[in-house]
């Protein structure tokens, strides 16, 4: 384990005088008032009601004052004291916020916070600033490299539930990234944090390459959780080849992570090739959602009665990622459409056929349907639409439900197209 150079409590009081500095590789400030903020506050209470000697709120793990776990903490007290009114020096609400989650959080829970001491008579937020000051404290480790910063801030979290699987594995993969370039691991971040901000990151990575990973590897898993992660952590090739391990594997993955070349089913390879692999879905992701979203000019219906529900939801899912698998084969080419249509046929046929789509259902249909897009994709090593279109179930052989008519004249229409009758 790593080297702890310093682990004190610490009031926090002695805490703010530190030059605590937030690190730009720092996921977003996510504290929610109702749930969060509200219970910090409660708690702050509480413990002056029963007229504590000591407050112990946590844990914050710093290197050269650089905030590597505790961040949220942090800042909501921050906020507080700011509005407590204190002579402090806090300088944390200084820092540059990158991102807009960030921004919009502090503003509001700066709202919050003040909203709910407006009824605190003067007397009482002197009493309520002097508690937090000096008998609330937390744990500090300050620790030598940023690489055992990490190291700890990922084995904590890996237990608890505080953290999103993604934020888990960008603190392992940013550890990874030792022998990089800080300008590298900027950019990494900050591809990484945009595609937060633009809400993609977690639906990219937990329903489409982490799906798609396991089916491919005949691992029948829906949900991605933290218990999951490891299925994103791989190789570390510097220290592999360090350690004298140069084996062929070794040497393959060196020569994969130094091209620009991606595919979803490739070994893992920490650090900076993984954050270069999800942005690289990232921005595939983007655009076939660009397609699904104007899909109407090819008569494809994805918006119809009933669409919003869940197991329609799950219908989605499964065209989407199958449709990525393609692209992520052979691109958008020239079959790409046909196949499009064809697979849009093969999905929402059994919509028509089941009243319920459970995700079991969806699992259920890739072990059992042996002629899935999914299996048959990896067999290919051209586009061969035929065979595809060859094994999906007729119209007139499935049931029809009235409320999904849209449906049912988006496949006529595909189905006229094959028998080119116009």
């Amino acid at each position: 384990m790593s080297e702890v150079i310093k682990a004190e409590v610490n009031t926090l009081s002695k805490i703010f005088e530190k030059q605590l500095k937030i690190p730009e590789y720092q996921r977003p400030y996510r504290w929610k008032s109702e749930k969060h903020v509200k219970q910090l506050l409660e708690d702050i209470e509480n413990e002056i009601k029963k007229e504590s000697e000591e407050y112990r709120i946590g844990t914050v793990i710093l290197h050269d004052n650089n905030i590597v776990d505790g961040q949220q903490r942090l800042v909501t007290l921050t906020i507080l004291l700011r509005i407590l009114g204190t002579t402090a020096k806090l300088n944390l609400l200084n820092e540059d916020f990158n991102h807009i989650e960030s921004k919009n959080n502090i503003k509001f829970n700066f709202n919050y916070i003040q909203n709910y001491l407006k009824l605190y008579t003067p007397q009482k937020k002197a009493d309520v600033e002097r508690f937090v000051m000096n008998n609330c404290s937390m744990v500090v480790i300050s620790l030598s490299k940023l690489s055992e910063a990490f190291q700890l801030f990922d084995s904590q979290n890996a237990r608890g539930k505080s953290l999103a699987p993604a934020d888990l594995l960008k603190a392992f993969h940013l550890r990874e990234m030792e022998d990089n370039t800080e300008l590298e691991k900027k950019e990494s971040v900050l591809k990484w944090e945009k595609a937060i901000d633009e809400g993609i990151l977690n639906e990219v990575i937990s329903k489409y390459l982490f799906r798609i990973r396991m089916w491919k590897d005949k691992k029948w898993k829906y949900f991605f959780t933290s218990s999951e992660i490891e299925r994103f952590k791989g190789i570390s090739i510097l220290r592999t080849i360090k350690e004298g391990k140069i084996y062929p594997f070794v040497l393959a993955s060196m020569e994969r992570s130094m091209s620009n070349n991606f595919q979803i089913d490739e070994p893992i390879i920490n650090g900076k090739r993984f954050f270069d692999y999800v942005e690289h879905y990232v921005q595939i992701y983007k655009v076939l959602l660009s397609f699904y979203n104007n899909s109407a000019k090819h008569g494809l219906a994805f918006k119809y009665q009933g669409s919003y529900r869940i197991g329609d939801r799950r219908l989605k899912y499964l065209y989407m990622n199958s449709l990525l698998c393609y692209y992520d084969k052979f691109g958008e080419d020239e079959e790409f459409l046909d196949f499009a249509k064809d697979l849009y046929r093969w999905v929402y046929s059994k919509r028509l056929e089941k009243s319920r789509i459970r995700y079991e259902t969806i699992l259920d249909l890739l072990k059992t349907d042996y002629k899935n897009p999914i299996r048959l994709i990896d067999s290919w090593y051209y586009p061969n639409i035929q065979s595809f279109r060859r094994n999906i179930t007729l119209l007139n052989d499935v049931r029809i439900i009235k409320e999904n008519q849209d449906i049912n004249n988006s496949i006529t229409k595909i189905e006229k197209q094959w028998l080119q009758v116009k």
